[in-house]
């Protein structure tokens, strides 16, 4: 069982990010927003993203980002160590067409989780 932890940017993406932790059976799967938008069924990140990344590289074993690759890309360059202790990191379009293993994606499972 793999920890996941899914954060959104916009409300499509929230949405998005609880069907994404419904298919995940048998992983724990917590879903996070960083948005104006009321939305139910996701934690509100109140501080900083950079923070609640940092929190979930030492916690978590996949991290997926629903928005930009490169807001992903910003966010986890701080605490990128080396592929045998770095999660495993996802970046997802708003709509779910298009998912990018950017991180640990052999060792860590990110190939895996983005099929």
């Amino acid at each position: 069982m793999m920890k996941i932890r899914v954060i959104a940017f916009s409300r499509r993406g929230c949405e998005l990010g609880k069907r994404v932790c419904g298919v995940l059976d048998g992983h724990e799967c917590r879903l996070y927003s960083k948005t104006s938008a009321d939305v139910v069924g996701t934690e509100k990140v109140e501080g900083p993203i950079s923070n609640w990344t940092g929190e979930s590289f030492a916690t978590a074993d996949a991290i997926v980002y629903i928005g930009a690759a490169g807001i992903a890309v910003r966010y986890i360059a701080p605490f990128v160590k080396h592929k045998t202790v770095d999660p495993a990191v996802i970046s997802m379009d708003e709509r779910g067409l298009f998912v990018i293993s950017l991180l640990s994606g052999h060792i860590g499972g990110a190939n895996d989780l983005a099929e």
